[in-house]
């Protein structure tokens, strides 16, 4: 199971939103390390590729979570309100298996596909930080947290 918090980086603002669970199909942390010979400099990027269901959301549910990830990729760069905070967790039988927060990133793509047939659809989210500091990233690897 994997989960999804993405919060504003502003404290002052209260906008916090969760995408469900079920919507969440897979994930792929990257790392681009220059190759010239200053590899060892912090201009190390990081990012990284969420990928999902888009369930919408009948009379009876919240809705569908997943529209915010649009809403947020739609956000100018210029604008503060296009970084934000995210939490994702790796789930096995209760156990955090990896744990991994960015602060101040932003959408650097994001994309959806729908089947004409049945209205099915996928999303395909890259979020980035452009230059990494220490404490702009925390790697939780098989960290053995309970959930």
């Amino acid at each position: 199971m994997i989960t999804l918090e993405v919060d504003k980086v502003d404290a002052g603002t209260a906008e916090k939103f969760e995408i469900e669970p079920n919507s969440l199909k897979s994930w792929k942390l990257i790392t681009n390390i220059p190759k010239d010979a200053s590899f060892r400099s912090r201009d190390i990027a990081v990012g990284m590729k969420i990928t999902g269901y888009i369930i919408p959301g009948y009379k009876d549910t919240a809705g569908d979570s997943t529209l915010k990830l649009a809403e947020w990729a739609r956000v100018p760069s210029a604008s503060a309100d296009a970084y934000r905070h995210i939490t994702l967790k790796q789930i096995s039988v209760g156990v955090v298996e990896r744990l991994i927060e960015f602060q101040d990133c932003y959408v650097a793509n994001y994309k959806e596909h729908f089947d004409s047939q049945g209205g099915d659809g996928t999303f395909e989210m890259e979020v980035r930080i452009r230059r990494i500091a220490k404490q702009d990233v925390l790697f939780g690897f098989n960290a053995g947290f309970t959930e």
